[in-house]
């Protein structure tokens, strides 16, 4: 029945003259005869109201009766169009409920209302641009970033262009919408990138176009805004502006349209207000001496154009002109206006503050301007024009007539009108010059976003209502299409509605019917006009006078044309004379130029020549130095060889006497086969030393071994002794061990085998002696051990060292490209040889360089290293980055543990040294390039972190949400979506989660095995393990923050159950601490859980829910999804949670900081290194490096 409608407990509401709407509640409902009831209703003061009504009335709607209030459950509705009720006072009670709950931001259909809070918000940055990107509208809080992404996923899948209006009366946050839109735009990638979105750290790395685009708001505004007394910011000009993308969704230029400059303000402000901005900034941000030079001060009362609005216009709070002048400079910059026009538009500007100044004074009927008056001559100084003419038409104005020209003087308000006009039309061509630029650039060259542009996004941006008690032209023009936008939008509010009030053919058959009505009466007054005699008399007469008044005008036209015509003859006679003079004058410039090209010539030929001389003189004293260089080496050559002459010929006679001491021969050989013995019995000892002090980090010695013999002739030889080292031989050296042999033990045996291998010639290598016997033939090596002794590895070593190409293939294509990793295994975990030996093969390859003085070919060979493991690590994407990541970083570890004992003992001068060595050592070179070598390690450990980290966390990041937040494993507590469109919940009601906590507990668990399993130090593992955690607890709060539908009790249950899970994993692996990171997230689900129903279990969620910032806890609590069978919370508590958030405060953030960033790496200490391991795994095909490191061994 109708009268159910307004039946007892029924909220409804009445006009109040103070409040605007008072709830009020049926209490009584009285039925009286012919269908009449009265209804009694009582108000919220106490005040009873009676209605005398019918039940037909009551059917029908009647406008009498007062609109229905809606249940408590959708009074903070974020979507006007679910309202059960929707009527002007349930739209402004739920609008004004969200922003005392801090929402400003609710739905009407497709339309955004926004409320300007008036106060900086923290709903804008990197982070909440992350959350809103790829996520449909309704399933988060309503935002400009959701229309933003509307706009951008409608464009992309229906490759149309798209626009976002954004109207409403000043002050009203228009102008800061629009550039949060803008950033949102700009800061979005596709979804077919590698990231879904671009954080605040790459915003900074965005493209030039992005940065242009986004560079035009502070540059326009400065131009175009001012502060009047609803807004500080107001713009006072249209703006449209397309952000074009070409066809992979990406941002390729943009193009920019404004409207209706309020050019008025230029000349005229009202109290309390300003002119344009960019005036203030100019005077208080100038430096001084260009301030100077344009006349300026930083007191802008000194300018009539600026002071009109009085002392309290000029500070607006909060905002400093200079550091907006800065501000302004950069974004001009940016958008590709050079410096040098900046200050040329900045002159223009100056002029016409000095324009401003002008003074006019009255005389009776005219007007006059002093000629030495300061600002006449700064403005036309800078405006570039003469000053008389300046002068003399702004207070005279000339009427051209028929037969001459009237010139008449202008009072004084009519020349301060030319004087203003002028002021106008400058400005506003200076505005469109600078949007053209504007476009300009963001056009690119020739046009080129233009060419690739495919679809758009355009963000129409118009200055808002406004009333003024004097209102200019271009204000009543906004208003006008303020308010047929406003229709707009409500027609399309009621389209979006029809579900529930009524489809689109009634909204249209209503349309039509008004409209047919209008259409009616207008019909009957035009039959009305067309019957009437005297409408013809009347068009008759006017056609008459029309034929007069053209006929006198055609006589006035020949008239003109004759007066013309004799002027054209005239002014031919003096083009000709003209030219004539100019051919003159020209045939003579043209002598002039001829005779300066010539004398030009032969000064530069002069110079030209003086240049050439500089430049051979040059030459013969670098030829002169040079031939004296040479000179010397010549004779310094000359004594080498007379030296080697002499050498030469003592060995001759020395060969001469060699079949003399054949018969002794024997006898040597059974000395030197003593002396091996000796030598080889030592050697033994000395490696049992090394063994026994296993900790000085000296390699175990070879026992086959040979050093070098040396001669044990008592008389001294003709032989060049290579000096020693000065300094220490390092530890890691073997060559310590030559001293192991005593000095007596030395023989001529040495120096023997050394003069015969040079006078045969037959074996480079030192593996045998062999010299002629008395019968001239070569003796045979004997196999008693004298080919061993003879044989030199140092020799072999160096050879090996010195074969760069096979070198190469066999470290950075078999150890480093080719490299089959050992899997990592925490039940058969590898040796730690197994595992490092990479690291210990370079380290061993690096140091038999530096022993033998090969310091460049190290620093070519470490270089090629680190680059090819860099790029090998690069290589992987995803969950296949951890393996090999995590491997090469213990391995580069190694590298740079073995790199910092190099470092420590050349700090205490001990070096590689070999006495053997190639070529001399270089000390410079060798300290230079661990240095160097030590950084490169450094940065190589550093950016392998990096890599493996940020791909693990990649993959994690689309674990977290679908795990952690939406999945279900808990039985008993399935609870659905609930909140959100009917599409969603229609189309998502049977999806199922694309990951579970299986997947995040195997992806951590791969981490933690592959960490231990190549033995990464434990402060590198807590470190990796609480990135990770971090990753986790912060994306899986700011999403359950920003989700109205998933805060139940149900879902706190789940995730918690989650939780749990991840908890127990940490103490299984020894890391209790890491649930430290997830403790936002388990605070956000007990509160969930908690009560909310007093004012004391507020107090207790403030207690347990300690680390939740006032603004979380207040999110939280407005999006609570009350179940069936639950009580919504009431108003009074809403408020109370929303009366603890303090406005303004720095500290009060409502999302955590991202944590998809890779934190900074801790550089693990070095390892302790005792010495290089020679060991190769069998199954590589390292042939080069396996002789070198057996050859070590």
């Amino acid at each position: 029945m109708a009268e159910n409608i307004y039946s007892k407990g029924t909220r409804v509401w009445f006009s109040d003259k103070e409040q605007g709407w008072i709830s009020a509640e049926v209490i009584n409902v009285v039925k009286g005869a012919e269908d009449r009831i009265e209804l009694h209703f009582v108000d919220e003061r106490g005040k009873e109201i009676h209605i005398d009504t019918t039940g037909r009335d009551i059917k029908d709607g009647d406008e009498e009766l007062p609109p229905l209030r809606n249940p408590p459950l959708l009074e903070t509705a974020d979507d006007l169009a679910t309202l059960s009720h929707l009527n002007e006072p349930s739209v402004l009670h739920t609008i004004r409920n969200r922003y005392a709950q801090h929402s400003i931001y609710t739905y009407s259909g497709i339309v955004l209302i926004a409320v300007n809070p008036f106060q900086r918000v923290t709903l804008y940055g990197p982070e909440i641009i992350q959350a809103y990107s790829g996520r449909r509208r309704g399933e988060l809080e309503p935002h400009l970033f959701a229309i933003a992404e509307d706009a951008y996923t409608a464009m992309r899948k229906e490759s149309m262009g798209q626009t976002i209006i954004v109207s409403g009366e000043s002050g009203a946050g228009k102008t800061e919408s629009a550039k949060f839109i803008m950033r949102y735009l700009a800061s979005v990638n596709p979804p077919e990138s590698s990231a879904k979105t671009r954080t605040k750290a790459s915003l900074d790395e965005s493209s030039e176009v992005e940065r242009q685009i986004l560079a035009t708001n502070p540059a326009l505004e400065a131009f175009g805004n001012a502060k009047t007394t609803r807004n500080d910011n107001s713009s006072r000009f249209g703006k449209y502006i397309q952000i074009l993308f070409d066809g992979k969704q990406e941002i390729v230029g943009a193009r920019i349209r404004t409207y209706l400059l309020e050019r008025s303000r230029i000349v005229f402000q009202p109290l309390t207000e300003r002119n344009y901005h960019i005036f203030y900034q100019l005077c208080a941000g100038a430096p001084l001496k260009e301030r100077k030079d344009l006349g300026l001060d930083t007191d802008t009362t000194r300018f009539h154009y600026l002071k009109q609005g009085g002392p309290q216009s000029t500070p607006i709070p909060g905002v400093d002109d200079a550091e907006e002048f800065r501000t302004t400079q950069h974004a001009l910059s940016t958008i590709g206006i050079s410096v040098e026009k900046q200050w040329a538009v900045f002159r223009l500007l100056s002029a016409l503050l000095h324009l401003g100044n002008v003074k006019i004074t009255a005389m009776r009927n005219e007007s006059t301007i002093n000629d030495e008056d300061s600002a006449l001559l700064l403005s036309s100084r800078f405006l570039g024009i003469d000053k008389a003419d300046f002068k003399r038409w702004t207070i005279k104005k000339q009427i051209t007539t028929r037969s001459e020209k009237i010139v008449t003087a202008l009072n004084a308000s009519q020349a301060t009108v030319v004087r203003d006009s002028v002021a106008k039309f400058v400005y506003v061509c200076l505005f469109e010059w600078l949007v053209a630029v504007v476009n300009e650039s963001l056009a690119g060259e020739n046009g080129e976003a233009e060419k690739r542009a495919e679809m758009f996004i355009g963000v129409l941006d118009i200055y808002g209502f406004e009333h003024f008690q004097k209102n200019s032209f271009e204000q009543f023009s906004i208003n006008y299409a303020n308010e047929k936008l406003q229709q707009e939008s409500l027609f399309r509010g009621i389209l979006t509605r029809k579900a529930l009030r009524s489809d689109v053919k009634r909204v249209i058959y209503i349309q039509s019917c008004i409209r047919r009505r209008l259409a009616r009466k207008q019909l009957k007054v035009l039959k009305a006009e067309a019957r009437s005699v005297s409408k013809f008399k009347e068009i008759s007469y006017r056609l008459e006078n029309k034929v007069v008044e053209l006929t006198q005008t055609l006589q006035k036209r020949t008239e003109e044309k004759k007066e013309l015509q004799a002027r054209l003859n005239e002014v031919e006679q003096q083009l000709q004379m003209w030219m004539s003079r100019h051919d003159e004058v020209d045939s003579r410039a043209k002598q002039a130029h001829a005779e300066l090209v010539a004398s030009q010539a032969e000064v530069s030929r002069r110079d030209g020549l003086l240049r050439e001389k500089k430049s051979v003189e040059r030459r013969l004293e670098d030829v002169i130095a040079i031939v004296a260089e040479r000179d010397k080496s010549i004779q310094e050559l000359e004594n080498e060889i007379a030296r080697q002459a002499a050498d030469l010929h003592t060995q001759h006679k020395q060969l001469e006497n060699l079949p003399l001491r054949t018969a002794q021969d024997s006898s040597v050989i059974g000395t030197l086969k003593n002396e091996v013995s000796s030598l080889r019995e030592q050697l033994n000892r000395a490696y049992a030393l090394n063994t026994l002090t296993k900790g000085s980090r000296e390699p175990p010695v070879s026992p086959t071994f040979a050093p070098t013999l040396r001669s044990v002739d008592p008389r001294p030889t003709a032989t060049n002794e290579t000096p020693a080292y000065q300094r220490h031989q390092r530890r890691h050296s073997s060559a310590g061990i030559y001293s192991l042999a005593p000095a007596d033990h030395r023989t001529s045996a040495d120096e023997l085998m050394t003069m015969a291998k040079r006078s045969q010639g037959s074996n480079p290598r030192a593996v045998s002696v062999a010299y002629n016997g008395e019968d001239g033939m070569p003796r045979i090596r004997g196999i008693n051990g004298l080919a061993d002794i003879c044989d030199d590895p140092a020799e072999e070593k160096i050879r090996l060292l010195q074969d760069i190409k096979y070198l190469d293939v066999d470290v950075l294509d078999g150890l480093v490209k080719g490299l089959k990793i050992p899997l990592p295994s925490l039940t058969n975990p590898s040796a730690v040889k197994e595992i490092l030996f990479p690291a210990n093969l370079i380290s061993l390859v690096t140091n038999e360089m530096w022993k033998y003085g090969l310091i460049p070919e190290s620093e070519r060979f470490l270089a090629n290293v680190m680059q090819t493991i860099q790029a090998h690590v690069m290589t992987f994407a995803g969950e296949d980055a951890i393996i090999p990541g995590i491997f090469w970083l213990s391995n580069v570890h190694e590298m740079l543990s073995f790199i910092c004992v190099a470092e420590s003992d050349m700090l205490q001068g001990i070096g590689p040294g070999e006495e053997n060595a190639v070529r001399p050592f270089d000390w410079a070179d060798y300290e230079r390039l661990v240095s160097v070598v030590k950084h490169d390690l450094d940065s190589l450990e550093y950016n392998i972190y990096h890599t493996w980290m940020t791909e693990t966390k990649k993959k994690l990041s689309k674990m977290v949400i679908p795990a952690l937040i939406e999945s279900q494993s808990l039985p008993g507590f399935i609870a659905s979506d609930g909140g959100g469109r009917l599409f969603n919940r229609v189309f998502n009601s049977n999806t199922q989660p694309a990951f579970s906590m299986d997947d995040i507990l195997n992806l951590l668990n791969k981490v933690w095995k592959s960490l231990k399993s190549y033995y990464v130090e434990e402060s590198v593992v807590q470190q990796v393990v609480t990135e990770l955690l971090k990753l986790i607890g912060v994306t899986s709060f700011n999403d359950l923050l920003m989700r109205r539908n998933f805060s139940s009790w149900k879902r706190a249950m789940q995730i918690q159950y989650n939780i749990t899970r991840i908890e127990e994993w940490c103490k299984s692996h020894d890391m209790p601490e890491g649930t430290l990171q997830l403790e936002h997230l388990m605070q956000a689900t007990k509160l969930l859980q908690l009560k909310k129903a007093t004012a004391a279990d507020i107090e207790i969620i403030y207690d347990v829910c300690w680390m939740l910032s006032p603004m979380q806890i207040q999110r939280m609590c407005t999006n609570y999804y009350v179940a069936d069978y639950e009580n919504p919370i009431s108003p009074e508590i809403l408020r109370i949670v929303a009366s603890r958030v303090v406005a303004n405060d720095r500290n009060d953030h409502l999302l955590l900081p991202e944590a998809e960033e890779v934190g900074p790496y801790e550089l693990p200490l070095p390892r302790e290194v005792s010495g290089l391991e020679t060991y190769v795994p069998a199954y590589l095909n390292v042939s080069h490096l396996r002789r070198l490191a057996a050859l070590v061994a």
